[in-house]
Parts: C-alpha cells; structure tokens; sequence
C-alpha cells in the first residue's frame, strides 16, 4: 500500500513539474514524505510526539468542513491555474503558484523558464 501511494503521490508532483509535453528528463528532484500513525517497521517506537500527531490526523480526518474547504480551495487554485495556462496570463501564472501551490519564486521561475528577477517584479506589481 505505501508503494502504491507513493507512486501516485510522485506522479502528481511530477503533473505539477512538467508542462504538457515536455521531456520528462526535465524533471526536478522532488520527495514525498510519509508520517505513518502506524509502526510501518514493527519497531515499537510510541512516544508523546507521536501519539499526538495520531490524535491531529484523527482529529482532521473526522472535520468534514475542513477537508471540504481545503479540497475546494485546491480545486479553485488549480482551475484557476489552468484558466492561466489556457490564456497565456503570466500574472495569473504566477500568481496562483505562489499564493495557491506555494511555490518561491526560485520554483515559479524553473518552472515557467523566466528569470527570477522578473518573477520578482510581477509578484511586487501584484501586491500593490
């Protein structure tokens, strides 16, 4: 089972990395990490840390509010995204991976193929 999801964790990062159609050896680093609430190892390692992120997990996975609003927030960023794609708005671009997907404008640059310097200047515009 964690193969199998972290397969489909990478391959997701891996949509987000590449434009459609791109080589994938343009590909970057990327690392998924798991916090199991379970002893994936069977080494009996329990301690107050971890019994309080099992009761935070927990806690989130009974919020339904919670887990809808962040699941339509991630949809609208991502349509949001693609709506930019789909019309060539750079600002927009930009935008909704810095603010939506959280990305530094070191990333935002690698990935649109622009200077950093300019990813810059289009986050300052946008905060004015």
């Amino acid at each position: 089972m964690i193969f199998e999801s972290r397969a489909y964790y990478q391959g997701m990062i891996d949509l987000n990395i590449l434009e459609k159609g791109e080589d994938y050896r343009n590909l970057k680093k990327s690392y998924v990490i798991y916090i199991c609430t379970f002893d994936q190892y069977g080494k009996g390692v329990s301690d107050a840390f971890t019994q309080d992120l099992e009761e935070a997990v927990q806690s989130v996975r009974q919020n339904e509010k919670w887990r809808l609003d962040y699941m339509t927030l991630q949809q609208e960023y991502r349509e949001r995204y693609e709506e930019g794609k789909l019309e060539g708005r750079l600002e927009g671009k930009i935008e909704i991976l810095y603010t939506g997907f959280h990305m530094t404008p070191s990333q935002i640059a690698d990935k649109l193929s622009l200077p950093e310097s300019e990813v810059l200047r289009i986050l300052a515009e946008l905060q004015e």
